[in-house]
């Protein structure tokens, strides 16, 4: 019904954004990133989701369309409502997140609040394999001389970090004045994350 709103910002606080848009003040349920990333009189794009039962109409908001997707994906897991699927988005970015269920971190997803390692392991066997690993954006002198070649790695579905970690090691250890050097990398950095 409501893909995006975009208005000024009035209240946020303890996982509930209101915004103001023609006359009307809307009130969201976000993650709590957003609330803390929010400024009041700030103009946002939010992102929303409708939550409709016999019982209860709520807006839910997000940062991303990104954000969105993987907060509809969570409420897909049996046993995960969208008050938890808001708690676990709280705890991380979903890069972050995506790593966590693609490495199968049972500890670091049990640890978020209302997420026992029952839930926890709901979540990484319904999910894992379903996400596109995310690539954080990269800058500065941390930046990747190889940050496409760790894009399309990630886009393959392999984690982020370690498609990082193992096209550093193996460019450290290849000729980097053969011809074709990135294609090679790229070949050995597939073979190397297969054998894993």
């Amino acid at each position: 019904m409501y893909n995006s709103l975009t208005g000024t910002v009035t209240y946020a606080g303890e996982g509930t954004l209101h915004l103001f848009l023609n006359g009307i003040e809307y009130a969201l349920a976000v993650p709590a990133g957003v609330c803390a990333s929010a400024e009041i009189g700030r103009t946002v794009k939010i992102f929303t989701w409708l939550y409709h039962k016999e019982d209860a109409v709520r807006l839910f908001g997000f940062a991303s369309e990104n954000q969105r997707d993987f907060f509809l994906k969570l409420l897909k897991v049996d046993g995960i409502g969208p008050k938890q699927a808001l708690t676990l988005l709280g705890a991380g970015t979903v890069s972050d997140l995506t790593d966590l269920i693609s490495n199968e971190d049972v500890g670091a997803l049990s640890s978020v609040p209302g997420i026992g390692s029952k839930k926890a392991a709901k979540i990484i066997l319904a999910l894992r394999g379903k996400l596109t690993a995310a690539v954080k954006p990269l800058s500065g002198a941390d930046a990747s001389p190889y940050g496409d070649l760790v894009r399309a790695l990630a886009e393959m579905g392999f984690p982020s970090k370690q498609a990082e970690a193992v096209v550093a090691a193996a460019a450290s250890e290849m000729d980097g004045s053969v011809a074709d050097f990135e294609q090679k990398l790229f070949r050995e950095a597939i073979v190397r994350l297969s054998s894993v």
